[in-house]
């Protein structure tokens, strides 16, 4: 593509299951149209000019919505076949110092922070014709503790939404599976993994001695929850009775991912037990065979 025009055409948004993938980021970062305000499914028009790009498509209220980005607003300029928004106006030294400030209390005050941050936004078109929008924050730099060797550290958030072409009737639903997964915690869109998550939270707290009844409702509701939750999924409490609440990870255990109880809380009239899951009788771990998770 050599221009910003090229970017113009009718797309389909089914929804995040389909057209999103994120990475510790939410699709609220986004700058160029309110990617939660499209309905699923939607027929998503786009009319792009250097001056402006117009969204039209149906929200999620059924209405017909109109969005438009302004490039000069955001400092925006052509490059590398992608509309580029790099963000310059929000480099500070503040985000820095919250990042200088939370490393030091989990390294100790004496570590030194140096590095630095940025973030960017892209919307460019795939040779296979979909749309994609994306926004990245980069972080990185090296730690020195007064008593250890130097460090270096990195992280990187990321979400991407991709519209496909429109090929027919979006309502006729996606012709590609659901997009892989790539956020912190278990991928419980698939139905199997979603059933055996549920099952092994059961399994796990009956052996603990708690009512099967009380277990199987909260067990789902939890799943449930989980399922709908935008925050990772690696950790998470169950209480079956008012009075205790079970903390479990999931995690990657070498070969696969499993369940595990981290530990129990229970309260009495005057007082609180916490108890890790390893002096808890029984084992208090389950493979998750079905489940894919980061």
């Amino acid at each position: 593509m050599t221009s910003v025009e090229q970017l113009s055409g009718d797309y389909c948004y089914f929804s995040p299951d389909y057209n999103l993938r994120s990475f510790r980021r939410s699709p609220k970062m986004i700058p160029f149209v309110d990617v939660e305000a499209f309905g699923e499914p939607t027929k998503v028009s786009v009319e792009a000019s250097a001056e402006q790009i117009v969204f039209t498509f149906t929200d999620v209220g059924g209405d017909a919505a109109r969005h438009v980005f302004l490039p000069s607003l955001f400092r925006a300029d052509w490059r590398e076949n992608a509309l580029v928004v790099p963000w310059r106006e929000i480099r500070s030294n503040v985000g820095v110092m919250i990042g200088v400030n939370v490393l030091r209390l989990l390294l100790g005050s004496n570590s030194l922070y140096l590095g630095g941050r940025d973030r960017e936004s892209r919307l460019f078109r795939l040779a296979d014709g979909r749309l994609v929008m994306t926004d990245t924050y980069r972080a990185k730099g090296d730690l020195k503790p007064a008593d250890q060797s130097p460090g270096y550290w990195e992280r990187q958030d990321s979400v991407a939404l991709l519209l496909d072409p429109v090929a027919g009737d979006c309502s006729a639903g996606p012709a590609h599976p659901p997009q892989p997964w790539y956020d912190e915690g278990v991928d419980l869109r698939n139905p199997e993994c979603a059933a055996q998550l549920e099952e092994s939270i059961v399994s796990i707290l009956v052996e603990k001695g708690e009512s099967p009844e009380a277990v199987a409702a909260v067990a789902r509701e939890k799943v449930i929850g989980l399922r709908s939750d935008e925050k990772p999924r690696t950790k998470f409490r169950v209480a079956p009775a008012s009075n205790v609440f079970y903390v479990f990870v999931v995690e990657w255990s070498g070969t696969g991912c499993r369940l595990r109880l981290d530990s129990r809380t229970k309260y009495g009239k005057h007082s609180k037990v916490t108890v890790g899951g390893l002096f808890l009788s029984g084992s208090g771990k389950r493979p998750l065979p079905a489940c894919d998770c980061n």
